[in-house]
Protein backbone atom coordinates (compact mmCIF):
# COMPACT_ATOMS: atom_id res chain seq x y z
CA UNK A 1 0.00 0.00 0.00
CA UNK A 2 1.58 3.42 -1.32
CA UNK A 3 1.07 5.79 1.97
CA UNK A 4 3.50 8.57 0.69
CA UNK A 5 4.20 10.60 -2.15
CA UNK A 6 7.67 11.02 -0.82
CA UNK A 7 10.13 9.33 2.12
CA UNK A 8 12.54 11.19 2.86
CA UNK A 9 15.73 9.37 4.90
CA UNK A 10 17.50 12.01 6.89
CA UNK A 11 16.45 15.17 8.03
CA UNK A 12 19.71 17.69 7.04
CA UNK A 13 19.33 20.73 5.82
CA UNK A 14 18.95 19.17 2.28
CA UNK A 15 16.11 17.13 2.98
CA UNK A 16 14.14 19.59 4.73
CA UNK A 17 14.70 21.70 2.16
CA UNK A 18 13.18 19.72 -0.28
CA UNK A 19 10.54 18.31 1.68
CA UNK A 20 9.07 22.12 2.47
CA UNK A 21 8.87 22.38 -1.00
CA UNK A 22 7.50 19.62 -2.01
CA UNK A 23 5.18 19.53 0.90
CA UNK A 24 4.25 23.24 0.08
CA UNK A 25 3.13 21.54 -3.34
CA UNK A 26 0.40 19.66 -2.11
CA UNK A 27 2.67 16.38 -1.79
CA UNK A 28 2.16 14.10 1.54
CA UNK A 29 6.22 13.76 2.18
CA UNK A 30 6.98 11.89 4.95
CA UNK A 31 10.94 12.33 6.62
CA UNK A 32 13.01 9.63 8.57
CA UNK A 33 15.61 10.60 11.05
CA UNK A 34 17.69 8.23 12.90
CA UNK A 35 18.64 10.67 15.42
CA UNK A 36 16.81 12.19 18.21
CA UNK A 37 17.00 15.65 16.73
CA UNK A 38 16.54 16.99 13.05
CA UNK A 39 19.28 19.40 11.16
CA UNK A 40 22.33 16.98 10.54
CA UNK A 41 24.79 19.12 11.10
CA UNK A 42 23.16 22.58 10.62
CA UNK A 43 21.49 22.67 14.29
CA UNK A 44 23.14 23.26 17.78
CA UNK A 45 22.70 21.59 20.92
CA UNK A 46 22.80 22.93 24.22
CA UNK A 47 25.84 22.24 26.64
CA UNK A 48 26.23 24.18 29.17
CA UNK A 49 24.25 26.81 28.71
CA UNK A 50 26.06 27.67 25.38
CA UNK A 51 24.40 26.60 22.05
CA UNK A 52 27.11 24.33 19.85
CA UNK A 53 27.19 23.71 16.52
CA UNK A 54 26.56 20.03 14.87
CA UNK A 55 28.99 21.44 12.38
CA UNK A 56 28.12 24.46 10.31
CA UNK A 57 29.10 27.77 11.46
CA UNK A 58 26.29 30.11 9.57
CA UNK A 59 24.44 30.13 6.18
CA UNK A 60 26.39 33.45 5.39
CA UNK A 61 22.51 35.46 5.49
CA UNK A 62 19.81 36.10 3.34
CA UNK A 63 21.69 36.65 0.58
CA UNK A 64 23.30 32.98 0.50
CA UNK A 65 22.02 30.23 -1.79
CA UNK A 66 20.73 28.70 2.22
CA UNK A 67 18.89 32.06 2.44
CA UNK A 68 17.54 32.60 -0.72
CA UNK A 69 16.04 29.10 -0.88
CA UNK A 70 14.39 29.47 2.77
CA UNK A 71 12.74 32.79 1.45
CA UNK A 72 11.34 31.52 -1.72
CA UNK A 73 9.95 28.09 0.26
CA UNK A 74 8.85 30.39 3.14
CA UNK A 75 10.47 29.91 5.87
CA UNK A 76 11.21 32.81 7.98
CA UNK A 77 14.90 33.61 9.45
CA UNK A 78 15.82 36.73 11.13
CA UNK A 79 19.35 37.47 10.39
CA UNK A 80 22.42 39.79 12.32
CA UNK A 81 24.27 41.20 9.43
CA UNK A 82 27.55 42.44 9.36
CA UNK A 83 26.27 45.85 8.32
CA UNK A 84 24.13 45.54 11.47
CA UNK A 85 27.43 45.09 13.70
CA UNK A 86 29.07 48.25 11.66
CA UNK A 87 28.53 51.51 12.28
CA UNK A 88 26.58 54.42 10.12
CA UNK A 89 27.33 53.38 6.60
CA UNK A 90 30.33 50.91 7.07
CA UNK A 91 29.88 47.19 7.62
CA UNK A 92 32.05 45.30 10.07
CA UNK A 93 34.39 43.60 8.94
CA UNK A 94 34.03 39.74 7.74
CA UNK A 95 37.64 38.36 8.59
CA UNK A 96 40.66 40.21 10.33
CA UNK A 97 44.17 38.66 10.10
CA UNK A 98 45.97 37.52 13.14
CA UNK A 99 49.48 36.61 13.47
CA UNK A 100 51.28 35.00 16.64
CA UNK A 101 53.08 38.00 17.42
CA UNK A 102 49.51 39.70 18.31
CA UNK A 103 49.58 41.84 14.87
CA UNK A 104 46.22 41.99 13.54
CA UNK A 105 44.96 43.51 10.21
CA UNK A 106 42.12 44.65 8.92
CA UNK A 107 42.30 44.14 5.03
CA UNK A 108 39.31 45.64 4.37
CA UNK A 109 40.20 48.83 6.70
CA UNK A 110 43.72 48.81 6.66
CA UNK A 111 46.18 50.73 8.25
CA UNK A 112 49.71 51.71 6.75
CA UNK A 113 53.08 50.19 8.13
CA UNK A 114 51.87 47.15 8.81
CA UNK A 115 54.22 45.54 6.44
CA UNK A 116 51.51 43.01 4.67
CA UNK A 117 51.08 43.54 0.63
CA UNK A 118 47.15 43.64 1.25
CA UNK A 119 47.08 44.94 -2.70
CA UNK A 120 48.79 41.66 -3.36
CA UNK A 121 45.65 40.26 -2.13
CA UNK A 122 42.96 41.89 -4.05
CA UNK A 123 44.81 41.19 -6.78
CA UNK A 124 44.25 37.53 -6.61
CA UNK A 125 40.79 37.85 -5.75
CA UNK A 126 40.45 40.02 -8.80
CA UNK A 127 42.60 37.46 -11.26
CA UNK A 128 40.68 34.36 -9.93
CA UNK A 129 37.05 36.03 -10.73
CA UNK A 130 38.37 37.64 -14.20
CA UNK A 131 36.41 36.37 -16.94
CA UNK A 132 39.32 36.09 -19.42
CA UNK A 133 41.63 34.23 -16.50
CA UNK A 134 42.23 30.94 -18.26
CA UNK A 135 41.15 28.08 -15.42
CA UNK A 136 40.96 24.19 -16.42
CA UNK A 137 39.28 21.48 -14.56
CA UNK A 138 43.27 20.64 -13.44
CA UNK A 139 43.95 24.01 -12.05
CA UNK A 140 44.97 24.61 -8.81
CA UNK A 141 43.96 27.64 -6.59
CA UNK A 142 48.30 27.76 -5.88
CA UNK A 143 48.49 28.00 -9.73
CA UNK A 144 46.96 30.82 -10.46
CA UNK A 145 47.80 33.05 -6.73
CA UNK A 146 51.19 32.28 -7.87
CA UNK A 147 50.90 33.94 -10.91
CA UNK A 148 49.93 37.48 -8.97
CA UNK A 149 52.41 36.79 -5.67
CA UNK A 150 55.21 34.84 -4.42
CA UNK A 151 54.21 36.13 -0.96
CA UNK A 152 54.38 33.42 1.39
CA UNK A 153 52.46 35.45 3.71
CA UNK A 154 49.97 36.03 1.33
CA UNK A 155 49.95 31.93 0.25
CA UNK A 156 49.17 31.40 3.54
CA UNK A 157 46.62 33.76 4.43
CA UNK A 158 44.56 32.65 1.47
CA UNK A 159 45.40 29.25 2.47
CA UNK A 160 44.04 29.23 5.69
CA UNK A 161 40.93 31.25 4.18
CA UNK A 162 40.35 28.63 1.74
CA UNK A 163 40.24 26.16 4.64
CA UNK A 164 37.53 28.08 6.58
CA UNK A 165 35.69 27.91 3.52
CA UNK A 166 35.90 24.50 2.25
CA UNK A 167 38.06 22.29 4.77
CA UNK A 168 40.53 22.57 1.26
CA UNK A 169 43.59 24.42 0.77
CA UNK A 170 45.70 26.50 -2.63
CA UNK A 171 46.91 23.21 -3.78
CA UNK A 172 43.93 20.74 -3.58
CA UNK A 173 41.02 23.13 -4.47
CA UNK A 174 40.37 23.71 -8.11
CA UNK A 175 41.23 27.13 -8.85
CA UNK A 176 37.37 27.09 -10.72
CA UNK A 177 35.93 26.00 -7.12
CA UNK A 178 37.84 29.09 -5.38
CA UNK A 179 35.91 31.24 -8.17
CA UNK A 180 32.44 30.26 -7.34
CA UNK A 181 33.21 30.42 -3.63
CA UNK A 182 34.32 34.12 -4.25
CA UNK A 183 31.83 34.83 -6.31
CA UNK A 184 28.92 33.85 -3.58
CA UNK A 185 30.94 35.69 -0.80
CA UNK A 186 31.16 38.53 -2.46
CA UNK A 187 27.12 38.59 -3.43
CA UNK A 188 26.52 38.95 0.48
CA UNK A 189 28.10 41.95 0.60
CA UNK A 190 27.37 43.65 4.19
CA UNK A 191 24.34 41.24 4.97
CA UNK A 192 26.75 38.51 5.46
CA UNK A 193 24.90 37.34 8.30
CA UNK A 194 24.62 34.82 11.14
CA UNK A 195 20.98 33.50 11.98
CA UNK A 196 19.43 34.64 14.99
CA UNK A 197 19.61 31.97 17.54
CA UNK A 198 22.26 29.88 15.84
CA UNK A 199 21.63 27.70 12.43
CA UNK A 200 18.85 25.61 14.40
CA UNK A 201 16.60 28.92 13.76
CA UNK A 202 16.85 27.42 9.94
CA UNK A 203 16.37 24.20 10.75
CA UNK A 204 13.03 25.02 12.84
CA UNK A 205 11.77 27.20 10.12
CA UNK A 206 11.96 24.81 7.25
CA UNK A 207 10.52 22.20 10.08
CA UNK A 208 7.25 24.78 10.26
CA UNK A 209 7.17 25.31 6.56
CA UNK A 210 7.22 20.97 6.36
CA UNK A 211 4.29 20.40 9.38
CA UNK A 212 2.11 23.01 8.37
CA UNK A 213 1.80 21.89 5.25
CA UNK A 214 0.95 18.13 6.15
CA UNK A 215 4.48 17.10 6.14
CA UNK A 216 5.61 14.54 8.77
CA UNK A 217 8.96 13.80 10.12
CA UNK A 218 9.55 11.18 12.35
CA UNK A 219 12.71 11.21 14.57
CA UNK A 220 14.49 7.92 15.85
CA UNK A 221 13.61 5.75 13.23
CA UNK A 222 16.34 4.01 11.71
CA UNK A 223 15.86 2.82 8.06
CA UNK A 224 17.65 -0.55 7.50
CA UNK A 225 17.07 -0.84 3.26
CA UNK A 226 14.96 0.48 0.95
CA UNK A 227 12.72 -2.01 -0.75
CA UNK A 228 13.50 -1.68 -4.90
CA UNK A 229 11.63 -4.20 -7.38
CA UNK A 230 13.10 -4.02 -11.11
CA UNK A 231 15.07 -1.41 -10.35
CA UNK A 232 12.04 1.06 -8.52
CA UNK A 233 12.00 1.62 -4.78
CA UNK A 234 8.94 1.12 -3.49
CA UNK A 235 9.49 2.11 -0.09
CA UNK A 236 11.96 1.21 3.26
CA UNK A 237 12.25 -1.42 5.61
CA UNK A 238 12.76 -0.04 8.92
CA UNK A 239 15.26 -1.32 11.56
CA UNK A 240 11.92 -2.07 14.01
CA UNK A 241 10.92 -4.81 11.07
CA UNK A 242 8.07 -2.32 9.67
CA UNK A 243 7.69 -1.10 6.29
CA UNK A 244 6.78 2.00 4.82
CA UNK A 245 5.66 2.85 1.02
CA UNK A 246 6.21 5.77 -1.22
CA UNK A 247 5.65 6.33 -5.13
CA UNK A 248 9.55 8.48 -4.94
CA UNK A 249 12.36 8.30 -2.02
CA UNK A 250 14.80 11.16 -1.64
CA UNK A 251 18.02 10.08 0.18
CA UNK A 252 19.55 12.77 2.16
CA UNK A 253 22.16 10.62 4.11
CA UNK A 254 25.39 10.63 2.46
CA UNK A 255 26.53 8.97 -1.16
CA UNK A 256 28.19 5.44 1.11
CA UNK A 257 25.07 5.17 2.85
CA UNK A 258 22.93 4.74 -0.01
CA UNK A 259 24.90 2.21 -1.25
CA UNK A 260 24.21 0.44 1.97
CA UNK A 261 20.74 0.93 1.77
CA UNK A 262 20.29 0.57 -1.98
CA UNK A 263 21.98 -2.75 -1.90
CA UNK A 264 25.49 -3.30 -4.65
CA UNK A 265 23.28 -5.34 -6.60
CA UNK A 266 20.91 -2.32 -7.47
CA UNK A 267 23.72 0.12 -8.34
CA UNK A 268 25.93 0.26 -11.65
CA UNK A 269 29.52 -0.87 -10.84
CA UNK A 270 30.95 2.39 -11.99
CA UNK A 271 28.68 4.09 -9.78
CA UNK A 272 29.61 2.13 -6.69
CA UNK A 273 33.52 2.85 -7.43
CA UNK A 274 32.96 5.99 -7.34
CA UNK A 275 31.60 6.38 -4.24
CA UNK A 276 33.83 4.06 -3.15
CA UNK A 277 36.94 6.45 -3.84
CA UNK A 278 35.31 9.24 -2.80
CA UNK A 279 37.84 11.55 -1.33
CA UNK A 280 36.62 12.83 2.19
CA UNK A 281 37.27 16.24 3.88
CA UNK A 282 38.29 15.39 7.21
CA UNK A 283 37.88 17.78 9.68
CA UNK A 284 37.37 18.70 13.61
CA UNK A 285 36.45 21.74 15.56
CA UNK A 286 37.58 22.77 19.08
CA UNK A 287 34.35 25.07 20.35
CA UNK A 288 35.59 27.00 23.54
CA UNK A 289 32.87 28.75 25.72
CA UNK A 290 35.10 31.98 27.22
CA UNK A 291 34.81 34.84 30.56
CA UNK A 292 35.63 37.60 27.87
CA UNK A 293 36.13 37.52 24.04
CA UNK A 294 39.33 36.91 22.31
CA UNK A 295 38.77 37.93 19.00
CA UNK A 296 38.31 41.61 18.18
CA UNK A 297 35.46 43.79 16.24
CA UNK A 298 35.05 40.66 13.44
CA UNK A 299 33.12 37.69 12.93
CA UNK A 300 36.37 35.18 11.49
CA UNK A 301 39.97 35.19 12.47
CA UNK A 302 42.41 33.76 9.61
CA UNK A 303 45.68 33.22 11.88
CA UNK A 304 48.77 32.50 9.10
CA UNK A 305 51.22 31.30 11.35
CA UNK A 306 48.84 28.39 12.43
CA UNK A 307 50.06 24.77 11.29
CA UNK A 308 46.72 23.07 11.86
CA UNK A 309 44.02 25.90 12.49
CA UNK A 310 43.43 27.76 9.21
CA UNK A 311 39.93 29.96 11.00
CA UNK A 312 38.39 30.97 14.13
CA UNK A 313 34.40 32.04 14.13
CA UNK A 314 33.01 34.04 16.98
CA UNK A 315 28.97 32.67 16.62
CA UNK A 316 28.78 35.64 19.68
CA UNK A 317 29.77 38.47 17.22
CA UNK A 318 26.89 38.09 15.89
CA UNK A 319 24.35 37.21 18.38
CA UNK A 320 25.11 37.10 22.15
CA UNK A 321 22.46 35.13 22.93
CA UNK A 322 24.13 31.79 22.07
CA UNK A 323 26.26 31.66 24.49
CA UNK A 324 25.31 32.44 28.49
CA UNK A 325 24.44 36.20 29.40
CA UNK A 326 28.15 37.98 29.79
CA UNK A 327 30.02 34.53 27.80
CA UNK A 328 31.49 34.74 24.56
CA UNK A 329 32.19 31.34 22.20
CA UNK A 330 34.61 30.32 19.46
CA UNK A 331 34.67 27.65 16.78
CA UNK A 332 38.58 27.10 15.54
CA UNK A 333 38.15 24.94 12.47
CA UNK A 334 41.11 22.12 11.89
CA UNK A 335 41.13 20.66 8.42
CA UNK A 336 43.32 17.05 9.25
CA UNK A 337 46.29 16.36 7.93
CA UNK A 338 46.54 12.27 9.32
CA UNK A 339 44.05 9.99 11.00
CA UNK A 340 46.06 10.45 14.15
CA UNK A 341 43.77 12.84 16.25
CA UNK A 342 44.91 12.68 18.82
CA UNK A 343 48.53 14.81 17.23
CA UNK A 344 46.32 16.26 15.50
CA UNK A 345 44.39 17.87 18.31
CA UNK A 346 48.09 18.39 19.64
CA UNK A 347 49.11 20.34 17.48
CA UNK A 348 45.53 23.00 17.16
CA UNK A 349 45.68 23.51 20.73
CA UNK A 350 49.56 24.70 20.29
CA UNK A 351 48.46 26.79 17.61
CA UNK A 352 45.49 28.10 19.49
CA UNK A 353 47.87 28.85 22.40
CA UNK A 354 49.95 30.74 20.32
CA UNK A 355 47.15 33.09 18.72
CA UNK A 356 45.46 33.76 22.39
CA UNK A 357 47.97 33.24 24.62
CA UNK A 358 46.60 32.67 28.55
CA UNK A 359 43.97 31.41 27.27
CA UNK A 360 43.32 29.00 29.85
CA UNK A 361 42.04 31.60 32.78
CA UNK A 362 39.61 32.55 30.05
CA UNK A 363 38.03 28.94 29.16
CA UNK A 364 34.38 27.65 31.31
CA UNK A 365 33.58 25.23 28.43
CA UNK A 366 35.18 22.87 25.91
CA UNK A 367 34.22 21.08 23.53
CA UNK A 368 35.73 18.82 20.59
CA UNK A 369 34.29 17.13 17.16
CA UNK A 370 35.81 15.19 14.34
CA UNK A 371 33.79 14.79 11.08
CA UNK A 372 36.83 12.11 9.05
CA UNK A 373 35.74 9.05 6.34
CA UNK A 374 32.40 8.40 5.47
CA UNK A 375 30.65 10.89 7.64
CA UNK A 376 27.90 12.44 5.50
CA UNK A 377 28.79 15.98 5.58
CA UNK A 378 32.54 15.19 4.76
CA UNK A 379 32.53 12.13 2.54
CA UNK A 380 33.07 14.35 -0.73
CA UNK A 381 35.53 17.33 -0.52
CA UNK A 382 35.65 20.17 -3.04
CA UNK A 383 38.31 18.22 -4.81
CA UNK A 384 39.80 17.67 -8.19
CA UNK A 385 37.40 15.26 -9.72
CA UNK A 386 34.30 15.83 -7.47
CA UNK A 387 33.27 19.22 -7.98
CA UNK A 388 30.10 20.77 -9.54
CA UNK A 389 29.24 18.45 -12.13
CA UNK A 390 31.38 16.16 -11.34
CA UNK A 391 29.51 15.08 -8.40
CA UNK A 392 26.67 12.57 -8.02
CA UNK A 393 23.57 13.31 -9.97
CA UNK A 394 20.59 13.66 -7.71
CA UNK A 395 18.87 11.22 -10.24
CA UNK A 396 20.19 7.78 -8.72
CA UNK A 397 20.27 4.95 -11.16
CA UNK A 398 16.83 3.62 -9.79
CA UNK A 399 14.12 5.64 -11.35
CA UNK A 400 12.34 6.79 -8.72
CA UNK A 401 14.96 7.29 -6.03
CA UNK A 402 16.75 10.88 -5.87
CA UNK A 403 19.55 12.41 -3.38
CA UNK A 404 20.20 15.75 -2.13
CA UNK A 405 22.89 16.88 0.19
CA UNK A 406 26.93 17.81 -0.08
CA UNK A 407 27.73 14.85 -2.36
CA UNK A 408 25.56 15.92 -5.24
CA UNK A 409 26.06 18.01 -8.40
CA UNK A 410 26.84 21.65 -6.83
CA UNK A 411 29.55 24.82 -5.74
CA UNK A 412 29.62 26.63 -3.29
CA UNK A 413 30.96 27.39 0.15
CA UNK A 414 30.56 24.29 2.18
CA UNK A 415 27.31 23.62 3.16
CA UNK A 416 26.33 26.84 1.14
CA UNK A 417 25.67 24.48 -2.07
CA UNK A 418 23.69 22.08 -0.81
CA UNK A 419 20.24 24.41 -1.68
CA UNK A 420 21.88 23.92 -5.10
CA UNK A 421 21.32 19.98 -4.74
CA UNK A 422 17.79 20.50 -3.36
CA UNK A 423 17.33 23.14 -6.41
CA UNK A 424 18.52 20.18 -8.90
CA UNK A 425 16.69 17.51 -7.08
CA UNK A 426 13.12 18.83 -7.49
CA UNK A 427 14.31 19.77 -11.17
CA UNK A 428 14.98 16.47 -11.82
CA UNK A 429 11.34 15.33 -10.02
CA UNK A 430 10.06 17.62 -12.08
CA UNK A 431 11.12 15.91 -15.35
CA UNK A 432 9.20 12.98 -14.55
CA UNK A 433 5.84 14.86 -12.80
CA UNK A 434 5.48 17.84 -14.82
CA UNK A 435 3.44 19.14 -11.96
CA UNK A 436 5.94 20.07 -9.36
CA UNK A 437 6.79 23.38 -8.72
CA UNK A 438 10.50 24.57 -8.39
CA UNK A 439 11.39 27.42 -6.41
CA UNK A 440 12.59 29.65 -8.68
CA UNK A 441 16.01 31.00 -7.85
CA UNK A 442 19.18 31.48 -10.04
CA UNK A 443 22.03 29.79 -8.50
Amino acid sequence: MVEYDFIVIGSGIGGLMTAAALTRDGKKVLILEKLAFIGGRYTEISHKGYEITSGAWTSMGIKSHIGRFCEEVGAKVDYVTLRDKGEKNRPASLFKVKFNNQQEIDFFHPLPGTGIDNESYFQVLMKILAKNTEITSETSAREVISTVTKDETIHSILNNTIGTASGMNIDTLPAHELRVILADVLKTGGKFGFAVGGVKSIIQALERVILANGGAIRTCVGVKSLIIEDNIAKGVELESGHNLYAKNIIHNGGAHQLVRLAKPKNLPNEYINYIKHLKPVDCAAIILGLDKPVTSGCAITVPPDSERISGVFAPTFFDPSVAPPGKHMIDVFIPLQSHNIKKEMELAWQDIYALFPNLDSLINMKAQMVFIKSWPGAEAAQTFGQVGDQRLDPQSPIENLFLVGMDCKGSGVAGDLVPVTAHLCLNRIKEKYKEIRVPSIAF
